[in-house]
């Protein structure tokens, strides 16, 4: 995606918007993790099918894909790097794929 079309996209959707887009995000993913239920996958197929997953309802609610949320991230760099809540939800993300991937490694 061209800079152009991240400085298209920014003029809909503003910092804050991509700070709560990341909240939904991980909610969503808390969730999947809170109906883990005993499964065959492992934790490679978990984590890749649970990003697809919260892909798929960020693009039904905000009509935003993969892309173009990054490509927003890129553009509003400088401001969410001193954005306390978008810091603090990349550290909460993190832990949770990182329980994910401990919850699905046990049902292996």
């Amino acid at each position: 995606m061209s800079p152009e079309e991240a400085k298209k996209l920014a003029e809909k959707y503003g910092i804050e918007e991509v700070v709560a887009i990341h909240e939904y995000m991980l909610q969503q993913l808390q969730l999947i993790i809170s109906q883990k239920a005993d499964s065959a996958f492992s934790s490679r197929v978990a984590t890749i099918s649970s990003q697809a997953f919260v892909a798929k309802l960020v693009k039904r609610k905000y009509d935003l894909s993969s892309e173009q949320l990054e490509a927003l991230v890129s553009h509003y760099n400088a401001q969410l790097g001193s954005h306390d809540r978008f810091f603090e939800l990349g550290i909460e993300m993190r832990e949770a794929v990182q329980n994910l991937v401990k919850n699905f490694t046990k049902g292996a």
